[in-house]
């Protein structure tokens, strides 16, 4: 009865709830779960059947299959591991690849196996996941490109202003220069900027 209770205003689920031993009182395993559920006792671990631990997964970030279930927060932060991993790939063309946040949630087999092909034709895959809709965003605030960033040193392009209302340049330090950009995410619609 307590779990049912419980659940009903938000707590333990009777699946979850501290398991009676052997030769524990019911008082004490009552008491044990009035802690849990007041926050005053750290819950057992996991035992057989119980729900796993939960992974947050953030909206944008990148992954490779050498750090499973590691989200690397920015394109910096994810090619210093890289280099330091491979250190082969110093010289290696770096290649954008735009991913549905859900299949690397889903993990799908694709991802690795596209990233293991880059890196057997000596590519350096920039694997950076999206929720799918804001893939131009990405492009724009994390990742730049040879050409622009030798257009901007010529002053044929203003570094970190708009030249259309669909491609903003950032440039910021941060952003990686890469030779190409795969997606898999969506359609690419045209870009003014490539006329």
């Amino acid at each position: 009865m307590f779990c049912t209770l419980a659940s009903d205003f938000g707590g333990l689920e009777a699946e979850f709830a501290p398991a009676p031993q052997k030769d524990t009182p019911f008082w004490e395993t009552l008491l044990k779960a009035f802690k849990q559920l007041l926050g005053l006792e750290e819950p057992e671990q996991a035992q057989e059947g119980s729900a796993p631990a939960v992974v947050e997964v953030p909206q944008r970030g990148l992954v490779h299959p050498d750090r499973p279930g590691y989200y690397f927060e920015s394109p910096r932060e994810y090619l210093a591991w890289y280099r330091q991993h491979k250190p082969e790939s110093k010289d290696w063309p770096t290649v954008g690849v735009l991913l549905y946040r859900k299949h690397v949630i889903s993990e799908l087999a694709y991802i690795p196996e596209l990233t293991r092909h880059m890196e057997d034709q000596k590519l350096t895959p920039l694997p950076l996941f999206i929720t799918g809709v804001d893939g131009h965003i990405a492009v724009r605030d994390s990742l730049t490109s040879p050409f622009e960033t030798e257009a901007v040193k010529r002053g044929d392009m203003p570094g970190q202003a708009p030249l259309c209302p669909s491609c903003a340049l950032s440039l910021a330090g941060h952003a990686p220069s890469v030779s190409r950009i795969l997606s898999l995410s969506a359609h690419r619609a045209p870009c003014p900027r490539e006329d």
